[in-house]
């Protein structure tokens, strides 16, 4: 199988057009599926913010990171996050987390882990 590739969400303006059209503003979050052996990326921009879905099954996540400008690194693993909870993570920075292809990698314990990725700009 392949990575699961994952598309941030762009965070709405701070001034929405009035009046948003049904369904404009929904998210959908993806779930890890077939592919979480294999694991779930996005391309890391260091102003994300992720969500992680603990589904009907519950389980855990693992974030690979990568040697930083002080040559550190430490993986998140086996976060787990419960039945029905949603983890809220940090905003990870590129040095550290982004691997060579510039993208954060994240594994699940379990197919009904979801994720969601929702990119911040500058409004």
């Amino acid at each position: 199988m392949a990575v699961l590739a994952l598309t941030p969400y762009q965070m709405p303006l701070k001034y929405p057009v009035l009046q948003p059209a049904a369904n404009s503003l929904d998210v959908v979050f993806t779930a890890a599926g077939a592919s979480f052996a294999d694991g779930a990326e996005f391309t890391l921009t260091g102003r994300d913010i992720i969500l992680i879905g603990g589904g009907a099954a519950g389980g855990t996540i693992t974030i690979n990171s990568v040697a930083d400008g002080n040559n550190r690194s430490g993986d998140i693993t086996a976060y787990a996050v419960g039945v029905n909870e949603f983890a809220l993570l940090p905003r990870f920075q590129l040095p550290g987390w982004a691997q060579t292809n510039g993208k954060l990698l994240m594994h699940a314990s379990v197919a009904t882990i979801t994720f969601l990725v929702i990119h911040l700009d500058d409004n």
